[in-house]
């Protein structure tokens, strides 16, 4: 029906958009710098802190600090329990510069 010359480079990096790492500003993330900066995190939060950084978790990291930063911002993690749920907010308020107490239901 429709034709696009798009290149296939375009659909193997996720598009990930949000605040940066170290920055205010809402901006593009590459991918692999936001995973090197999420690494660092994890080690800079507590050395026995790891998670293994795939696709889905980076952009619902990025989600997440994104959702944190913004006033009156919300979030609602739904799975299954020991899924990491606790783990990625911990993560994600570490980068936002946010202390958080975690109160999990269910």
């Amino acid at each position: 029906m429709f034709k696009y010359d798009v290149p296939d480079a375009f659909f193997k990096q996720p598009m990930l958009y949000g605040t940066g790492i170290d920055s205010e500003s809402y901006i593009y993330l590459n991918y692999e710098s936001t995973c090197l900066n999420l690494r660092e995190k994890m080690i800079e939060l507590s050395p026995k802190f790891s998670l293994l950084l795939f696709k889905e978790l980076v952009e619902h990291i990025v989600h997440i600090v994104r959702g944190l930063g913004v006033r009156y911002g919300h979030f609602l993690l739904i799975g299954p329990r020991a899924s990491g749920k606790k783990s990625i907010v911990q993560l994600a308020c570490f980068v936002a510069k946010i202390n958080c107490e975690l109160e999990l239901q269910g």
